[in-house]
């Protein structure tokens, strides 16, 4: 782990793609120690669950990224405990029941750390969703019912329901390498945009005179809608026929003078 990190360290720049730090919106707790991290891999999860049509093998892949990668080592253990108690590995038949299975595991794990150091005061841990923010995922009896469960949790964590808001003010890190990566795309759409508007243009007389330079030249964009691959390919094909045309000439020249030496050989007077 603490040589782990120390490589991430080494590896971070001010060009990474990954800034050292990113402020938590949706997951944000009362101070920096309580929810953040673990908060959005359940929102992460419960996302995944809802979204994906491939139930039997995401719960398994949720399990291995909690097992290797997951640091809290005794919240790991618990995890992998419940998911072998639980029968995560056969207990997916068909995509919706991810979505169960993790809902329960949540509100398990809920109920365990309850009360325990690292539940934030502000934002204590409660059986999810509440009666609150879900009145119908309560039956009178103040049990769930899955029904009504089923559908907030689809409409929570469906695709559509993802909110950007309060995400507008955070900003990539300078230099950065997704940063520059997607200004480099956008610089090349609207390269490609500009040559297909010259597609149009006929000829180097239907140009504007601002896409010429002083000597008549055509500047740097003017090229009905070659790029330099084609511009290459161009003039390679052109040298190309350069030289053979060049040869069929020699050739037909050397044939010439074959024809006439041996024309006058054989008419050569006695």
């Amino acid at each position: 782990g603490a040589e782990f990190s120390e490589a991430i360290k080494f590896l971070q720049s001010s060009t990474s793609v990954l800034p050292s730090h990113q402020p938590w919106v949706g997951c944000n707790g009362s101070s920096s120690t309580f929810r953040g991290y673990p908060c959005g891999l359940w929102t992460t999860f419960h996302t995944l669950t809802v979204n994906s049509m491939d139930g039997p093998k995401l719960l398994p892949a949720i399990h291995g990224y909690i097992k290797y990668f997951f640091s809290c080592s005794h919240c790991s253990q618990h995890f992998q405990t419940m998911y072998k108690e639980d029968k995560g590995e056969t207990a997916i038949k068909v995509p919706d029941d991810a979505v169960f299975w993790l809902w329960r595991a949540h509100n398990k794990v809920n109920k365990r750390i309850k009360g325990s150091a690292s539940e934030d005061p502000k934002h204590p841990k409660v059986q999810f969703p509440s009666l609150k923010n879900c009145p119908k995922c309560w039956n009178s009896n103040s049990e769930f019912n899955e029904n009504e469960i089923f559908s907030y949790l689809k409409r929570i964590y469906a695709k559509g329901a993802i909110s950007f808001r309060g995400t507008e003010s955070i900003l990539p890190p300078v230099d950065n390498r997704q940063a520059r990566l997607i200004d480099t795309i956008n610089n090349q759409r609207k390269a490609e945009a500009l040559i297909g508007a010259d597609e149009n243009v006929k000829g180097p007389s239907k140009l504007p005179k601002e896409q010429k330079n002083s000597d008549g030249q055509l500047l740097k964009g003017a090229t009905w809608g070659f790029n330099n691959t084609d511009i290459s390919l161009c003039v390679m094909l052109y040298g190309l026929s350069t030289i053979i045309i060049i040869g069929v000439y020699c050739m037909v020249l050397i044939r010439r003078k074959m024809r006439r030496k041996k024309f006058l050989e054989l008419h050569k007077l006695p």
